[in-house]
């Protein structure tokens, strides 16, 4: 197994995880140990980052290699992939309190913002919504977190400048402070990830 990320399931008593090698989703029952694995249609597609849905029906996931991002329904298992465009590198992934998915695109130094329920399998045309820092900024977005009171803070880890971003969720990176996290010259570069 090469494991990229966990999410508990409450209502199932379960932890979801992705699994690269395997590309695959994968779910085991904490009170069984019965491990069951959902292959992922696109091959090599290295499956990463997942989050489960708000109403706790659907593990939404991303491909960081197959360029997509990617919806299983829990109870049907029904999977479905959303393209993210070449090169994107889909990695990480959050909700926010109304429902819109972020996701980190490591290779495009862009985020997401989705709206799934405006996402029609196998296009790019609706729902989704690229975000960019303004020039000559940019950064390497890798990990993502929305927090802070009524989740109105945006966090995001770049890979490539070793800082966090942090902005109010509504500004859409339009304003945003970074945090330097290299602690010194002996490590001049320290990749915050998630």
């Amino acid at each position: 197994l090469a494991g990229g990320q966990l999410a508990y399931d409450e209502k199932r008593k379960s932890i979801w995880f992705t699994d690269a090698r395997l590309n695959a989703l994968g779910i085991i029952n904490t009170q069984s140990g019965k491990i069951e694995v959902h292959k992922i249609p696109t091959n090599n597609s290295v499956v990463m980052g997942l989050v489960l849905s708000l109403d706790g029906n659907s593990i939404w996931f991303t491909e960081i290699i197959g360029n997509n991002i990617g919806s299983f329904d829990i109870n049907s298992k029904t999977l479905k992939e959303y393209p993210t465009g070449e090169f994107t590198g889909p990695t990480f992934l959050a909700y926010d309190s109304n429902g819109h998915l972020w996701v980190t695109m490591s290779y495009s130094s862009s985020i997401l913002k989705v709206e799934p329920w405006s996402l029609i399998p196998g296009s790019k045309i609706s729902g989704i919504f690229e975000i960019k820092l303004e020039k000559p900024d940019s950064l390497s977005p890798f990990g993502i977190a929305i927090a802070g009171k009524n989740n109105s803070k945006l966090y995001i880890s770049d890979h490539g400048s070793s800082r966090l971003v942090v902005s109010n969720l509504s500004s859409e990176l339009k304003n945003y402070t970074s945090y330097w996290t290299s602690p010194s010259i002996a490590y001049p570069v320290s990749l915050p990830s998630h």
